[in-house]
């Protein structure tokens, strides 16, 4: 399903950027690379949206993770229900103020949900709960079927949206962070790298090798 980039053009810088950003409590999306970050380098790994530089952002692929990789049961954390809850999102890039879709997938494309492990274990004591322990498998980022690319200075959104927002708190995740972490992989290119890369993802992909 996901088809190899063409190959880049000489001199192409490539770039990988990150941002992580918390779920609290009920949430029905989550805002990804927003301008002007102010968080810490362990919450983002960006300048600025738009990018800085006079240059076309060639988008070769994207990854998301759940940034706890155990999720234990506790009085106000149900694991199952928060996997269930993302396995139901989906992802959404757009331009234009959100106008002009990009992409819109289900996160179950981006995430590795297939070899999610579930254990279940009976407490001896009887005044306690079962324990339920969710473990998410890592995915590495991947590859887009087509080829898009954001204008020189043009400012994009990058959203995970839910359709039943019911989260713990995150006073009551204990255990790490309860959020999503975002990671674009980017060329920039000037105008001739950009024909040269359209000409080769022709050769790759056939005659709908890009959406813009």
């Amino acid at each position: 399903m996901f088809k190899p980039n063409a190959t880049l053009p000489p001199n192409v810088e490539v770039q990988t950027l990150y941002d992580r950003q918390t779920i609290d409590g009920a949430t029905t999306s989550l805002q990804f690379f927003q301008p002007n970050p102010t968080g810490k380098e362990t919450d983002n790994f960006y300048l600025n949206n738009p990018l800085t530089g006079d240059k076309y952002q060639v988008l070769l692929g994207f990854g998301l993770e759940f940034m706890a990789q155990t999720i234990k049961s506790s009085a106000n954390v149900d694991p199952v229900a928060i996997i269930n809850n993302l396995k139901d999102a989906v992802v959404k890039i757009s331009t234009n103020g959100g106008r002009d879709i990009a992409l819109l997938t289900p996160l179950s494309q981006y995430m590795n949900f297939q070899q999610t492990k579930v254990v279940i274990a009976e407490s001896f004591s009887a005044q306690e709960d079962k324990t339920i322990q969710a473990t998410l498998e890592s995915a590495k980022p991947r590859k887009l079927d087509n080829l898009f690319y954001f204008d020189k200075n043009e400012r994009w959104k990058f959203e995970v949206k839910f359709a039943t927002g019911t989260f713990p708190a995150a006073a009551d995740f204990t255990d790490g962070r309860l959020g999503i972490e975002a990671v674009v992989k980017l060329a920039s290119m000037d105008d001739a790298q950009l024909g040269e890369y359209k000409r080769r993802s022709l050769q790759v992909l056939g005659g709908h090798a890009y959406t813009r």
